[in-house]
């Protein structure tokens, strides 16, 4: 199984493609129990802010063509609207791009910290609904590490800063090698 990030931000989206493809709390648990139902999903946690909606899934295939088609399919909107303007990482990416996000480096206002506790509840909302297996919820305590070491690192700055970027991104980056061999996550993404 491979770990996939898929998803659609402020970024790669206008705000009406966003809103789209956005899920009310109160969808999130059809939602998950939809998308096991694609091809390949194994395991699934939906992320939904206003500025991103993000799958991240265990999966037997390394693209995320099956999560596209579905997330069009759930919201009765045409896969070729969300071609240009989504992305997709896999394995190692996937998980440094979810560590990204939970430390707010990957925000539309840089460094803020709502993220991490919608990330935090996306998660226990999986968690709920029991989408997540042993791999996903692996993955999901190594990022929550991370993002609050990094937080904790650059936390005596009153703003982020472009500088405060290198730092972070050096932080995660240096905490991944140094975790190397005690927990850390493997190029597919997984714990080992």
């Amino acid at each position: 199984m491979t770990l996939i990030a898929f998803g659609i931000n402020h970024n790669t989206a206008p705000v009406e493609v966003r809103e789209a493809v956005a899920f009310a709390p109160e969808q999130m648990r059809d939602a998950l129990n939809s998308v096991r139902t694609a091809d390949a999903v194994r395991e699934v946690a939906i992320l939904s802010t206003c500025n991103r909606t993000e799958i991240y899934a265990e999966v037997d295939a390394t693209d995320a063509q099956a999560l596209l088609d579905w997330l069009a399919t759930f919201h009765k909107t045409d896969a070729t609207r969300l071609h240009s303007c989504h992305y997709s990482y896999a394995g190692l990416e996937a998980a440094r791009h979810m560590m990204k996000v939970a430390s707010g480096l990957d925000s539309l206002v840089l460094g803020e910290p709502q993220i991490l506790g919608q990330m935090k509840s996306a998660y226990a909302i999986a968690s709920d609904a029991g989408s997540l297996g042993s791999q996903l919820h692996a993955t999901f305590h190594k990022v929550f590490s991370i993002a609050k070491r990094v937080r904790s690192r650059n936390r005596h700055r009153r703003k982020p800063c472009v500088r405060g970027l290198r730092g972070c991104v050096a932080g995660a980056a240096d905490l991944l090698r140094s975790e190397k061999g005690h927990g850390a996550i493997d190029r597919r993404g997984r714990d080992h």
